[in-house]
């Protein structure tokens, strides 16, 4: 598919957004209709999906094609063209290019929001880290894991990797310092705790958030023997240490 290659491609979002007029406004013609319609619904899908794909998180993968189709659609008929025309291709741009590509997140995700700007500027970067978390990790099926910095802000790592049950975790250890770092843009930045979801219920008793041999070892080694999940399922954010796996606290967030 021509929208999966020019993602493929990277750039920054200029770049993809005119290889994809381009690409749009070729096959326009090709199919008997004008290039300068195409290379217009093109621009127009391009930089709307790309606007879906990043605030969109809330929505299923449906809502998402929906939305972008018809966003198509109306851009099209705007410009003189076919709703379904312009449907198609937008719907066709956001699965073979911005949703794999999502898929395939190989970057970092840092939230960060201002201390002297909100009073609970702790809970709202929580809320809109914990959000992006749980619909990736609905989205892909796979663990999502983040590092809470003792400056509240919080990175969520690159996922491409990751599975059902693992997720992997971009620490750093400095020498003769027994704290846990994380890079960001070249500066290292303490961690108070790891977080990762859980996209399956694990269903037994003695074990009701599912906690594995790995989440101990790297508890016990970094966070004091305390893990953190969040739950995809029912979306609550569990505290167990573990020395007591089946005794967890509940936290809000």
């Amino acid at each position: 598919m021509a929208n999966f290659g020019i993602g493929s491609l990277g750039g920054d979002w200029y770049t993809r957004m005119a290889l994809h007029s381009i690409s749009d406004g070729t096959m326009e013609a090709l199919q008997g209709g004008h290039f300068e319609h195409g290379l217009y619904v093109g621009m127009v899908s391009a930089g709307g999906n790309e606007l879906i794909s990043g605030y969109a998180n809330h929505m299923t993968d449906v809502g998402t094609i929906a939305t972008s189709a018809v966003l198509g659609g109306v851009v099209s008929e705007i410009g003189g063209g076919k709703f379904a025309n312009g449907a198609m291709t937008s719907a066709f741009q956001m699965m073979y290019n911005h949703m794999i590509h999502d898929r395939m997140s190989k970057h970092d995700k840092l939230f960060v929001c201002s201390k002297t700007e909100y009073d609970d500027w702790e809970n709202r970067v929580r809320k809109k880290a914990f959000n992006y978390m749980i619909n990736r990790s609905k989205f892909t099926n796979c663990e999502v894991a983040a590092a809470v910095l003792e400056n509240g802000s919080i990175l969520v790592f690159r996922d491409g990797e990751n599975g059902e049950y693992h997720s992997i975790n971009y620490f750093v250890n400095l020498s003769d310092d027994p704290k846990t770092y994380v890079s960001i843009n070249g500066q290292y930045e303490p961690v108070s705790f790891q977080v990762h979801t859980h996209p399956y219920i694990p269903n037994t008793p003695d074990d009701p958030i599912g906690i594995k041999g790995a989440d101990s070892v790297m508890a016990n080694k970094r966070f004091n023997g305390i893990v953190h999940v969040l739950n995809v399922q029912d979306k609550k954010f569990y505290s167990v240490t573990t020395s007591q796996p089946t005794k967890y606290n509940i936290i809000p967030w």
